[in-house]
């Protein structure tokens, strides 16, 4: 949802037919879930778990485990907990409004979500979303909107190089299994 909204905020500073981009938006949706989807099936249901990686030989144990030890604990929140809940939801909002109003604003409502979500997702995904932001928010600081307009297609390249490049590796799995790890994290 952000990365729509922002689009849309992309097409319109630029002067898009918002229509038209909603229409490519849904259909690049609808054509990744149809080849994603059957894909993804056929990997699960053709390759053992221990050549799937790390994640699924130990899920099973850690979602029953989990399970247990939230039911035999008490749910109640404790009234510090609403305190946090009200405050990270007023910093979203903020944030969010903040990158509404003002194009120049640097931080998102995604990178605080993401920072103090769960542990994992930080680990993960943080560093690329730095590198990401500390690379637009260098263009923008050295060169404004023009430097930003002339390397837009080379980042734009990259993020569909990586894709590309993801989608193929998917399907030459699907039609020659192998025997190697297929989901690396």
């Amino acid at each position: 949802m952000p990365q729509a909204l922002q689009a849309f905020k992309i097409a319109q500073s630029e002067g898009l037919n918002q229509q038209q981009i909603f229409k490519l938006m849904l259909a690049s949706t609808v054509v990744s879930m149809m080849v994603c989807h059957p894909t993804s099936l056929r990997i699960l249901y053709t390759t053992t778990v221990p050549k799937m990686g790390w994640w699924t030989r130990g899920y099973p144990q850690w979602l029953a485990n989990d399970f247990l030890t939230r039911m035999a604990q008490d749910l109640r929140m404790p009234t510090w907990h609403y305190f946090s809940l009200l405050g990270g939801a007023i910093v979203t909002f903020f944030l969010a409004w903040m990158r509404w109003q003002f194009f120049w604003w640097p931080f998102h409502p995604l990178g605080f979500a993401a920072a103090n979500a769960v542990p994992w997702f930080g680990d993960r995904y943080g560093f690329s979303m730095l590198l990401g932001w500390l690379a637009k928010a260098m263009v923008m600081w050295f060169g404004g909107i023009r430097l930003w307009h002339f390397f837009r297609p080379f980042m734009m390249g990259m993020i569909i190089g990586n894709t590309f490049i993801l989608f193929t590796l998917l399907l030459i799995h699907f039609f020659f299994p192998t025997n190697e790890v297929v989901v690396i994290e």
